[in-house]
């Protein structure tokens, strides 16, 4: 075979193992988590009458500062869902790809770069706070067409010397949402000035901007002049992931391993292109000490509404990508190269399954690299016990975490449904990106004539296999999310019982109230995103909050039952259930709730009954009731 020919089937392979990858680690799990509000925003375009009586709507939103809806108003109003979602998504997300590869180091070869993306479908997407958001989001959002957007404006800058091409994609990008794509703006404006010190003009024509629009009290800048009142701060006090002072131990630590692992491949770039890393750090950087002297200390209205911490997405992205790259420069530097990138892959390990002992796990590289750097004389048998100790941790890290992935409720809207073999591959990163660099360079190197021949055909098959594998376990809907998505035109059985505009509560399900019934929703916990942006929105949701707080605990308390156990203890109703009891708790103390839909059979007769369509399990069965009767 010649070499050309060798060169395709192996990109080919490399791209289907990835893709295989992709479809295992970002399973399909519908309409979920902020694809609901950004789904309402864009159907608010053709139906306003229906939004703008809704609790998230109702006071302003922050949809006015994004051209979303203007994108996918007109589209939602004529397409579903299960057709538009996947194919924006995986645009996207490939889109996302083929611009970290072009930011990667020019050095590297082809199947390293294969390694990097397979390490950026492997290793764990999620930055910032209690582990809510990522990058590559498995839905659709501002965010999933904003993030590859600013990610294109650097690779302008960054490979094609273009800076008016970088600032044209970065404006469109902010366009879309802003919060997502200011901090990249600082990173992409710090590099146009290492190129050219003209640059460093913006910064006060855009100071004299912002101040000029503040005095003038145009929202939103006329927040930088004011501070949360008590009342309304302690309301958005309780967004623990806006505010760093709410932050797990483990979060910091997966940042500064993800600021070590940056600063330790900034020396592969070269030239022109050093400038990329310590203008991403510095940006970053910056404005995260913006956000603790604003929000934190301050409480300013628009520096705690910016998310400045949202920069972290690409820090993130970043650094994943880049990690096996570096791991593999240290294991073929010097003798205690491969123990010292055994320790560093250990913590990574920890630090990508968000483990709190990260910090002390620090101290094991950090011996190493002094070691390694110092060229400290160790025997050979020490070194093979340290890499030992080090693979040994990696994988126990792993399988206790496996157990602790399956043992959390996949009803939480905010976990996906991960396959059991999806689940294996996350908590198993390392290992899994270790067996690929091997499978790889052995295909390209192998010398032996029969291990030649076997890789030759063993490689393009295991990669059909993942990635036949990953088609069918990718779609991970429920039979409710499912018929939601295909069902976004058409009318409801429960609609001709409750009148328009009435708010209904539909449990554990925000999403069927605004896309299957069409009526405002009387309540859900995803409706207080609203409240870090409207005063008005936070004093109205938290008034409503307070008949649902006792069922909220609840279910949080059921959830880490769960988790901790493995199951609940006998006789317990499970997590996703609302008893009558609390059903008429909260009827009473909601005077304006008319109606409720629930999964649950009371004693009190339904007005109407819905057998979701292939549906199976406890929540087959929908149950529309009149509030009056539990009153």
């Amino acid at each position: 075979m010649l070499s050309s020919q060798t060169r395709w089937v192996f990109h080919t392979c490399a791209a289907a193992t990835v893709i295989g990858l992709w479809m295992l680690t970002q399973p399909y799990s519908g309409l979920r988590h902020d694809a609901i509000l950004y789904l309402a925003q864009a159907l608010k375009w053709s139906r306003p009458d229906q939004f703008n009586q809704d609790i998230f709507f109702a006071f302003g939103s922050q949809d006015r500062y994004s051209i979303y809806a203007l994108i996918f108003g007109p589209i939602f109003e004529q397409a579903e869902v299960q057709l538009v979602q996947p194919l924006v998504f995986g645009a996207c997300h490939a889109a996302f790809l083929a611009a970290i590869w072009r930011l990667l180091p020019d050095q590297l070869g082809l199947r390293q770069r294969w390694l990097c993306l397979a390490a950026l479908v492997l290793l764990r997407p999620l930055y910032g706070g209690l582990s809510i958001f990522s990058y590559c989001e498995p839905f659709l959002t501002a965010r999933t067409l904003a993030e590859p957007l600013a990610l294109w404006s650097l690779v302008c800058l960054h490979q094609q010397d273009r800076p008016w091409t970088a600032w044209l994609l970065m404006v469109l990008a902010t366009l879309i949402h802003p919060l997502m794509s200011l901090p990249i703006a600082g990173c992409l404006w710090l590099m146009c000035c290492v190129r050219d010190r003209r640059w460093l003009i913006l910064l006060p024509l855009a100071g004299g901007v912002v101040a000029a629009l503040t005095l003038l009290g145009k929202p939103p800048f006329d927040g930088l002049l004011k501070q949360y009142p008590d009342d309304w701060w302690k309301l958005v006090a309780t967004n623990d992931q806006v505010l760093v002072k709410n932050w797990r131990s483990s979060n910091w630590a997966a940042i500064a391993v993800s600021f070590a692992i940056l600063l330790g491949a900034w020396p592969l770039y070269r030239d022109r292109h050093k400038s990329l890393i310590p203008a991403l750090l510095v940006s970053v950087g910056v404005l995260l000490a913006l956000v603790v002297l604003g929000s934190q200390i301050y409480r300013n209205v628009l520096i705690t509404q910016l998310q400045l911490w949202r920069g972290l997405w690409l820090v993130r992205a970043l650094a994943v990508a880049l990690t096996p790259t570096l791991l593999l420069a240290i294991a073929r530097k010097g003798r205690s190269g491969p123990a010292t990138a055994a320790s560093m892959a250990t913590v990574v390990s920890m630090a990508n399954l968000q483990w709190d002992s990260a910090w002390i796990g620090m101290l094991w590289p950090a011996l190493h690299l002094w070691i390694w750097r110092t060229q400290r004389s160790v025997s050979t048998l020490m070194l093979r016990v340290s890499v030992a100790t080090s693979v040994l941790a990696i994988l126990a890290i792993g399988v206790s975490d496996y157990f602790h992935q399956r043992a959390i409720p996949v009803d939480d809207a905010i976990f996906l449904d991960f396959s059991p073999l999806g689940i294996a591959l996350i908590v198993s990163a390392l290992p899994a990106l270790a067996a690929l660099a091997w499978l790889w360079q052995a295909h390209w190197r192998a010398r032996a004539p029969l291990i030649r021949k076997a890789l030759a055909y063993g490689l393009p098959a295991s990669a059909i296999a993942l990635a036949l594998t990953g088609a069918l376990l990718w779609d991970r809907r429920p039979p409710l999310e499912r018929y939601l998505e295909s069902h976004l035109h058409t009318p409801h059985p429960f609609e001709a019982f409750v009148p328009e505009g009435t708010e209904v509560y539909w449990d554990n399900s925000l999403a069927a109230a605004w896309f299957l019934l069409k009526r405002p929703s009387y309540y859900s916990p995803a409706q207080g995103a609203g409240a870090l942006f409207n005063e008005a929105t936070a004093r109205a949701w938290d008034q409503r909050h307070q008949a649902f707080r006792a069922l909220g605990r609840r279910r949080t308390s059921c959830e880490v039952f769960t988790m901790l156990l493995g199951k609940l203890p006998n006789g317990s109703a499970p997590c996703y259930s609302l008893a009558e009891h609390e059903i008429q708790g909260i009827c009473q103390m909601a005077a304006d709730l008319q109606f409720v839909v629930s999964a649950e059979p009371y004693s009190h007769s339904p007005l109407a009954v819905w057998n979701i369509p292939q549906g199976h399990g406890p929540l087959k069965t929908q149950y529309l009731y009149a509030c009056s009767s539990f009153r």
